[in-house]
């Protein structure tokens, strides 16, 4: 199956499950709240925000798909039981 088959959130939800109704629109402005920090503290989002900002996407557009990203992001995470590395520059 490819990364585009399966929604990330059918893959992200069962874990995140507690049998309520408004777990959805719970996830979602979670989902929202984090990818909306990540434009301003993580470099790996920001980057990907403001490319899509300069590419003239609206904002809320480029939210959702950095909230979008976060989730794949997870997933692999999940996957491969790794915690966050974030990339590091390197130096000439």
């Amino acid at each position: 199956m490819s990364q585009r088959s399966v929604p990330p959130q059918k893959v992200l939800i069962p874990v995140l499950t507690t049998g309520s109704t408004l777990v959805g629109a719970t996830v979602r402005s979670v989902l929202f709240m984090a990818a909306l920090v990540a434009t301003r503290f993580n470099s790996v989002i920001a980057a990907f925000y403001q490319r899509l900002l300069a590419q003239g996407k609206p904002k809320k557009l480029a939210l959702v798909a950095c909230m979008r990203k976060l989730l794949v992001m997870l997933n692999a995470m999940l996957k491969h039981n790794q915690l966050w590395n974030p990339p590091t520059e390197q130096s000439a």
